[in-house]
């Protein structure tokens, strides 16, 4: 058993130091500290290392902000990889994900700039927020059949990434989790799909988005929550826009920084119109607003430079003080 093997000499598979050694709690000829089966800090000044056969967690920052590691081996007893595990190592570039761990905690290889692939087991269900942000040298990644949920920014600024195929079981993608994604030129939002939220790729992004999710719907630029009836983003090129019909809210940031637009034309059918919808939006010159308007939030126009003129319905209308703040 584990136990056993610690409390004598246990080697490593390097074979370039197969005087590799550990005592239970305590640390190897690595400088590797081993507690309560659970790696709680690497070693500084090696290039690949093998974690101990039979320990169950990587700890919280345990490699973190260490520039020598390039190659670590992960042996199956690992069930958890902690918080900021990995994050900064700049010179990482292979690591295995075992097979029992269930989910990427937040920040885990956060700036891994030379981590080129991860092989995921078909066992993790969730990637948390911020997890592989600012992995600069992925460029297709294949998530797992199992993988339920994306968190906020698990994949920001991975610049070269083109191809991501998103599993069919996947429910959740929280907001940013392809943000700054440049290279990004398409996603498919799978049949199971049930939150989507709309800063999941940036404002500006030019991504074709295909859906097989019934929950969503994308067609001429407008991807649209069908559930609550809201336009999320606009992802078109056309300047002068009408809303399709049944659109029921205009959601936050839907149209934010989008500098073609001239013209905007709401249906009868929109009744709220969120924060920052239009924002930014510095070539907007006219918007028919619909009669049955309730609702315009916070800075819902701000730095409209452009727009001069707006006919609001007779009926009262909830409005922001600051709705059209920067508009002259």
């Amino acid at each position: 058993m584990f136990k056993d093997d610690l409390s004598g000499i246990r080697s490593c598979r390097e074979k370039n130091n197969p005087n590799h050694k550990i005592l239970q709690d305590g640390t190897d000829s690595y400088g590797a500290y081993y507690y309560d089966y659970k790696l709680v800090a690497g070693p500084l000044t090696v290039r690949e290392y093998s974690v101990l056969e039979g320990c169950i967690e990587i700890g919280e920052k345990a490699f973190m902000r260490n520039d020598m590691i390039e190659i670590v081996h992960i042996p199956d007893t690992v069930k958890r990889i902690k918080d900021n595990a990995f994050s900064y190592c700049h010179q990482l570039k292979q690591i295995n994900i075992p097979p029992n761990v269930e989910c990427i905690e937040k920040w885990t290889f956060w700036d891994d700039h030379l981590l080129e692939d991860i092989n995921f087991p078909n066992n993790i269900k969730e990637i948390q927020e911020y997890a592989f942000g600012k992995c600069l040298s992925f460029e297709v990644v294949k998530l797992p059949e199992s993988l339920e949920e994306i968190g906020e920014y698990a994949f920001g600024w991975c610049n070269n990434i083109s191809t991501i195929h998103l599993p069919d079981n996947l429910l959740r993608i929280r907001g940013g989790a392809f943000m700054y994604c440049h290279k990004l030129n398409s996603i498919t939002l799978p049949e199971k799909l049930e939150i989507l939220e709309a800063e999941f790729i940036e404002y500006d992004a030019k991504v074709e988005i295909k859906t097989q999710s019934p929950n969503f719907v994308y067609q001429d630029g407008f991807l649209i929550n069908k559930e609550y009836r809201t336009l999320m983003r606009y992802l078109g090129e056309q300047s002068d826009i009408s809303i399709p019909e049944g659109v029921a809210r205009i959601g936050n940031n839907a149209f934010k920084f989008n500098e073609n637009i001239k013209s905007v034309s709401l249906p009868e059918s929109v009744f709220i119109i969120g924060s920052e919808a239009f924002a930014e939006c510095k070539s907007l010159q006219t918007i028919k607003m619909p009669i049955h308007l309730k609702v315009i939030e916070d800075e819902a126009f701000r730095n409209c430079t452009q727009l001069k003129n707006i006919d609001l319905p007779d009926s009262p209308i909830i409005m922001s003080l600051n709705a059209f703040k920067g508009c002259s």
